[in-house]
């Protein structure tokens, strides 16, 4: 199974804007990526048992997986990035990341989304991306006409319920914070 490892910029290493690969001595620079967007998974996360996907396999390993809220971060940056590409880079653009967003609006409460949010706030790289997340997802699905709301549409094969669903959980969540 491949792994990609991840580096958010301010634990990369190097300052350059320009550089995807993350400097991280002893290793390869090819070891790991930089990837905005990730700083809010540093402090919101839990640790859980991931196991062996074949039943008879007993391995298990404890592991930090993000929050709710962090991959909801993480997916507006992700988004709002390959938006302001899509004209040169279209390719990047995937209507499915849009739909994993409200599937994650969808499945978590809006209690527990504004407290992982909140726990963003101790730190303040995580805080400046929850910060611009928040506006993504206002000004891209706060209405059923937004952007992002639209791709979410899409992917769900042009499900009519889709977008004024996700721009309604999106309102509901601003007006929490």
């Amino acid at each position: 199974m491949a792994v990609d490892l991840m580096v958010v910029p301010h634990q990369a290493g190097t300052t350059k804007a320009s550089v995807r690969a993350a400097r991280l001595a002893p290793h390869e620079k090819l070891t790991a990526r930089i990837a905005s967007g990730l700083e809010p998974a540093l402090v919101d996360h839990a640790v859980v048992i991931i196991a062996a996907l074949e039943p008879d396999d007993g391995r298990s390993a404890d592991l930090r997986v993000a929050g709710p809220a962090a991959l909801l971060a993480a997916e507006a940056i992700k988004i709002s990035e390959r938006l302001e590409r899509a004209d040169t880079q279209p390719d990047r653009l995937r209507e499915k990341d849009a739909l994993d967003a409200f599937r994650i609006l969808q499945a978590v409460d809006t209690a527990g989304l504004v407290e992982g949010f909140a726990s963003h706030g101790v730190d303040h790289y995580a805080a400046a991306v929850t910060a611009e997340a928040l506006e993504v997802y206002r000004t891209g699905s706060s209405t059923a006409e937004g952007r992002i709301a639209q791709l979410a549409a899409a992917a769900a094969h042009g499900d009519p319920t889709v977008a004024p669903s996700f721009a309604a959980l999106v309102r509901e969540l601003l007006n929490a914070l």
